[in-house]
């Protein structure tokens, strides 16, 4: 699950990811079916701006089980765990999905920001050719990503990577635009 962290999303760690996808399963929510996997590159970003006052995207819409899968190299665990997107409601604050993997775990998501507020706290590492601007959270293994007024989070780890694996950013990317892809970047 996602928390606030200086104003922005960060996550809460591996066991609030399990506890909110069995909060998922309670409820009834399931993966979500949409187009095909996009390729591991991204395009530089483009002016398009995402209106503060519009609805968040969804972040699960258009990623299928193959598509995560096929990206991150490590099977969804479909042993019902409630993977996919948590309950939103116009207004919300923030939109988020988590995936148990195989061998790790996935969540993705969206809020609103200001360029102002996207800022990195603390060690971060800058990252480039996607968003307006991008960084990288070695303690979390998240990927931070600015396009416009919206805030995409991806984190993403193995079990087996350590919690400042870089090499995890090029698979964090291609999610990332995913999301971009649906918002018109």
């Amino acid at each position: 699950m996602l928390t606030a962290h200086r104003g922005r999303l960060a996550t809460a760690g591996a066991t609030t990811l399990l506890a909110g996808a069995v909060a998922l399963a309670i409820a009834g929510c399931g993966p979500t079916k949409g187009v095909t996997a996009a390729p591991a590159t991204s395009a530089p970003a483009t002016n398009a701006q995402v209106p503060a006052s519009a609805p968040l995207p969804n972040p699960c819409d258009g990623i299928t089980d193959a598509d995560i899968t096929s990206l991150t190299t490590l099977p969804v665990d479909t042993d019902g765990n409630g993977n996919g997107a948590q309950p939103y409601k116009d207004g919300d604050s923030q939109r988020e999905c988590a995936w148990g993997l195989k061998g790790g775990h996935l969540l993705l998501g969206v809020q609103h920001t200001t360029k102002a507020e996207f800022s990195p706290p603390g060690a971060a590492t800058t990252v480039d050719g996607i968003g307006d601007q991008a960084y990288f959270i070695k303690a979390n293994n998240e990927l931070h990503v600015l396009h416009g007024t919206l805030e995409i989070v991806v984190s993403f780890s193995k079990d087996s990577s350590p919690s400042d694996d870089e090499t995890l950013i090029p698979t964090q990317k291609a999610l990332a635009s995913k999301i971009l892809e649906k918002v018109g970047s």
